[in-house]
């Protein structure tokens, strides 16, 4: 079993998840049952790769400021 070196929630069940020896960024989407377990699907990206795509979220929710406001009204209306 690897250490999670960091995890945080992103949004509607997702989590980004950086374990101890993996030299990317997971992310994948979590579901409720009786214990909370990951789906089997998920994106792994390096960690060039994500620093990319922050850089590119970033300038979307520059230009686009309805976007960036927009996860956190999904968050609010949802009920877990």
């Amino acid at each position: 079993m690897q250490l999670v070196a960091f995890r945080a929630q992103i949004g509607d069940q997702y989590y980004m998840t950086v374990k101890d020896s993996w030299n990317c960024v997971e992310i994948r989407r979590y579901y409720c049952c009786e214990h909370v377990r990951p789906t089997c699907n998920d994106i792994s990206l390096r960690l060039d790769e994500w620093a990319h795509t922050v850089e590119l979220l970033l300038a979307v929710h520059e230009r686009h400021q309805e976007l960036a406001s927009a996860r956190s009204q999904l968050d609010h209306d949802r009920v877990y």
